[in-house]
């Protein structure tokens, strides 16, 4: 089941969806870095750099 979904743009815009009621936190630092937290106390970290895209979890 999904829990979140982050669209992270090259401007900075970030949408975040949340399910279920779950606690979703989205920090924007820079317009680099975007931490999500939240379902059960995991956390996903999204960095995009230069267009690229990493997925951490």
């Amino acid at each position: 089941m999904i829990e979140a979904v982050v669209v992270a743009g090259q401007d900075g815009e970030v949408m975040v969806v949340s399910y279920d009621d779950k606690v979703v936190i989205v920090t924007d630092h820079d317009n680099g870095v975007i931490v999500v937290a939240g379902y059960d106390d995991k956390a996903m970290v999204v960095a995009s750099y230069n267009s690229a895209m990493f997925f951490y979890n």
